[in-house]
């Protein structure tokens, strides 16, 4: 959260007691919040969580770790979250931005016909194309690696990510709650 968002919640940026929220079997930290007394006796859900009140900034603090081997570390101190999904859709842009995928099928499809038609024809676009897709990869790649290898930066690969969020629900009202009743089909919400 940024300082203009907690000035609009009136949340000081220095810190103050709150109640941190772990998944109580995975240990994962879910979120942090605060109350007017911060009594976590007056909390449900305590079969699913554990509740700590802790001093925490809302804004330039981060929980690191699970419960209850975590520590609260200002956000100016720790590496900088890079995404692996983040990083997967920036490529896919680049190179949709370039070789729009209609243009992909297109050059494909003429390239596909004119193989059909003629074997061993010059296919200039789609061997520019796979040329630059495969020099866009390489340049991802090596970003990724630099990112993955840098200890300025905290890189969460799209498997990492996945895990974090399985445990964050692990064990959660949903699995208590079981899936939603539905006739005449399947329920995507």
């Amino acid at each position: 959260m940024d300082v203009l968002t907690a000035e609009a919640y009136d949340m000081p940026s220095t810190r103050a007691p709150a109640i941190l929220q772990f998944n109580r079997l995975s240990g994962e930290f879910m979120n942090a919040i605060r109350t007017a007394d911060n009594d976590i006796t007056t909390l449900g859900g305590k079969e699913y969580f554990v509740f700590v009140v802790a001093d925490i900034s809302l804004t330039d603090d981060e929980v690191v770790g699970r419960y209850p081997d975590y520590k609260i570390v200002p956000k100016s101190e720790l590496p900088t979250k890079v995404f692996e999904e983040d990083m997967k859709t920036q490529l896919q842009t680049k190179i949709t931005r370039e070789y729009p995928v209609i243009d992909q099928v297109n050059i494909l499809s003429d390239a596909l016909l004119k193989l059909g038609e003629h074997v061993g024809v010059d296919l200039p676009e789609l061997l520019e194309m796979r040329d630059y897709i495969q020099e866009a990869k390489r340049a991802h790649n090596v970003r990724k690696k630099f990112f993955q290898e840098s200890p300025d930066y905290d890189f969460i690969s799209t498997e990492k990510a996945a895990e974090r969020s399985e445990a964050q629900l692990d064990g959660g009202v949903h699995e208590f709650f079981g899936p939603r009743e539905t006739t005449g089909g399947r329920v995507f919400s």
